[in-house]
């Protein structure tokens, strides 16, 4: 079954590249030690807080590349956005 809604070939290819020029420490994970990695195949998001710290759900939303290691599980995110794999999605004027 097809995923619509995975990255494109090019978006995983940039993700991985932008690891490889930004990621110069080691790589080694914290939790085991282990530098065997994986680069999700969907953006994820952190959930948006509104007032009161109630749960927004759709609007806002901060796209991010999801890397864990393959031995533990222990996950990383890093910022589409800033990463350059997704481009800012500018506001649209209110209509």
């Amino acid at each position: 079954m097809d995923d619509q809604n995975k990255m494109s070939a090019e978006q995983a290819d940039a993700a991985i590249q932008w690891l490889e020029r930004h990621w110069t420490g080691k790589r080694q994970c914290p939790i085991c030690g282990s530098d065997q990695w994986h680069v999700g195949e969907h953006f994820v998001t952190p959930i948006v807080l509104g007032r009161n710290n109630g749960l927004v759900l759709g609007g806002t939303a901060y796209p991010h590349l999801i890397v864990t290691s393959t031995t533990c599980g222990y996950a990383m995110f890093v910022n589409a956005v800033i990463a350059g794999v997704l481009k800012k999605i500018e506001d649209a004027p209110d209509v």
